[in-house]
């Protein structure tokens, strides 16, 4: 049998390392086959500071209007007459 770094180890301190290798492996499972969402809500965190940064206000010019005006001729309108639904085939019954 080969030597592993885990003889010299107490019946606690390999309960122990179990312990957390069965921890790590839910958490991982967990990042891997859990729940997926796009929408993430980072939490509001009252005692971090905020950056006071002097980013100047650019104002956009109001844009312009143009009046655009045209004249256009319309066509006579032809009603076209709809025949109606064609007949169904003779392998259908009635």
């Amino acid at each position: 049998m080969t030597a592993t770094k885990y003889d010299n180890f107490t019946r606690e301190e390999l309960i122990s390392t179990v312990v957390l290798l069965s921890t790590e492996l839910e958490q991982i499972k967990r990042l891997i086959y859990g729940s997926k969402s796009e929408r993430f809500i980072t939490p509001v965190n009252i005692n971090q500071a905020t950056l006071e940064l002097e980013i100047p206000v650019v104002e956009t010019p109001a844009p312009s209007v143009e009046t655009i005006t045209y004249e256009r001729v319309k066509k006579p309108s032809s009603v076209s007459v709809h025949p109606g639904r064609n007949p169904l085939a003779l392998i259908f019954p009635e």
